[in-house]
């Protein structure tokens, strides 16, 4: 699965929340004082110079775990 991006000036401000929420609640890979454990370095999806892109683990085994998210962010995909 190729990484997508997403159209982040058009993501809701509840959007943007609700990923950086499922991240630090769910994400195995992320630690609140290291940041993402592969890339070693903080988790560009957390912070504020987030480019749009979702990373793969991201989105193929943490995000399927919130449906309404998953739903929501087709739509800012070009997968809708």
């Amino acid at each position: 699965m190729k990484q997508r991006a997403v159209e982040v000036e058009n993501l809701p401000v509840s959007v943007k929340a609700a990923i950086k929420r499922l991240v630090v609640s769910e994400c195995s890979y992320y630690d609140a004082q290291y940041g993402c454990a592969p890339a070693d370095s903080p988790c560009h999806m957390c912070g504020r110079a987030w480019n749009g892109t979702l990373c793969k683990y991201f989105m193929t085994l943490v995000l399927p775990l919130d449906k309404k998210l998953s739903v929501a962010l087709r739509g800012y995909t070009g997968n809708g």
